[in-house]
């Protein structure tokens, strides 16, 4: 019996998925064990000053434990300097702020609602210290996260160096599913700075050098994020990113899937509009492997994510379709049904080729999430390399719809050109 047109095509954008995902699964292994480390730590005598910019919108819960780790800090309290700029916050985030300046310095600036990326230039006009980094107000950082950080600006064209970046509250499965996404990626992360690939640098504790950050004009407002287009401008520029495994940050992430589509949205829709503004890197030699190989792996991510979920739900919907079709032509007789059932199947039934296809990019997946625990320093026994194998299965046959349902949405944004927006409903 021919196979229908539909399930050929299905067929035919299902392999070339798989492709792609079984050779950049094997080209970040292989980069992993073939390229040499280009970026040893730097070995400092004397730590040099750093200024922490924290901006602040209606944030009175997350203030004061977030100025009470960084007042905890393993690093010489002379060279740091502590900035919060309130941005317009319509709660009592200044004045919760201002009390903790009876035992905490640090300088506290009030200004009209404008948005993250003028805080941020605000703060940086008050930086006299030759790095910088920015914080969101939800962070909690671990005290020796400064001083790791520092270490990976071993060179002068290394602009900016990112910590790694862990859920610090995991009360659902939601957020027990983003834990692991971030641990994969930081790890993914380290390895792209081997190949100067890293195209964001994130809010929580990135750190860059301060003149070069004002001579490039300081932060846009780049859609609602700041925190990719400075780093696609330093990219653009030809400075070096580097991603520290060593220096640890904990941070909140969304509880509820409604805040978890709000911040993926904007966060989605900002990275589409970037590489817009920026698609002179896409097949670009003049910026290496970071604009002919991976910006266009990066514009083409959320595609393929959305393509290759709407093609297996067109399938399972198919078959459910058929089932009930023939339900139907008995009346719904499952009595009989299932009287009459009986499962017919030998080994020949068996697609091998996408059994072992599947089981390649499975393994290589697990491979991932092993290497990406012990990278970090996390313990990885078996008990909890279970725990993660069952979050895995939800990463791959939950997450990812409602990931596909995001970029969707982003699709819709940008087509009718609707602005990227903030959502604090997380």
């Amino acid at each position: 019996m021919a196979t229908p047109l539909d399930e050929q095509i299905a067929k035919f954008i299902i392999w070339i998925l798989y492709f792609v995902g079984l050779y950049f699964s094997l080209y970040w292994l292989v980069v992993l064990i073939f390229r040499p480390h280009p970026f040893p730590k730097k070995k400092i005598k004397e730590w040099p000053g750093v200024s922490i910019i924290m901006p602040m919108w209606n944030e009175q819960d997350n203030i004061g434990p977030t100025l009470e780790s960084l007042n905890k800090l393993d690093y010489p309290k002379d060279k740091l300097n502590l900035i919060v700029v309130d941005d317009g916050s319509t709660d009592n985030s200044y004045e919760v702020a201002k009390s903790y300046q009876k035992t905490i310095d640090f300088k506290l600036i009030k200004q009209k609602n404008g948005g993250k990326y003028t805080a941020l230039n605000n703060g940086l006009k008050n930086v006299k210290t030759p790095f910088f980094a920015c914080l969101d107000v939800d962070g909690f950082v671990d005290k020796k996260a400064m001083k790791h950080i520092m270490q990976e600006f071993s060179e002068e064209r290394v602009a900016a160096v990112m910590p790694v970046m862990k859920v610090a509250e995991t009360n659902t499965l939601l957020q027990k599913v983003q834990w692991l996404e971030y641990v994969m990626n930081i790890f993914l992360k380290y390895i792209m700075g081997k190949l100067d690939c890293i195209h964001v640098t994130p809010g929580p504790l990135s750190t860059y050098r301060t003149q070069v950050v004002k001579d490039l004009g300081g932060f846009s407002e780049a859609h609602k994020t700041e925190d990719l287009e400075i780093a696609l401008r330093l990219q653009n520029n030809h400075y070096k990113i580097r991603q520290s495994i060593n220096s640890v940050i904990y941070t909140k992430c969304p509880s509820t899937v409604k805040g978890f589509v709000g911040q993926r949205t904007r966060w989605y829709q900002g990275t589409l509009l970037n590489i817009l503004d920026y698609r002179h890197f896409l097949f670009n030699k003049h910026y290496g492997e970071f604009g002919y190989f991976y910006i266009p792996l990066v514009a083409i991510t959320g595609f393929l994510s959305f393509l290759g979920v709407f093609v297996l739900t067109y399938l399972v919907l198919k078959e459910l379709y058929h089932a009930i079709k023939r339900m139907f032509m008995t009346n719904f007789d499952f009595a009989t049904y299932f009287a009459n059932f009986s499962l017919n199947m030998s080994f020949l039934d068996f697609n091998y080729q996408t059994l072992f296809t599947s089981a390649v990019l499975f393994g290589l997946i697990f491979v991932y999430i092993w290497l990406s625990f012990n990278a970090i320093g996390e313990n990885m026994n078996i008990k909890r390399t279970l725990k993660n194998s069952v979050m895995f299965l939800y990463f791959f046959f939950i997450f990812k719809f409602i990931v596909a349902y995001v970029w969707l949405k982003v699709f819709y944004r940008v087509m009718f050109k609707r602005a990227n927006k903030w959502d604090k409903a997380q």
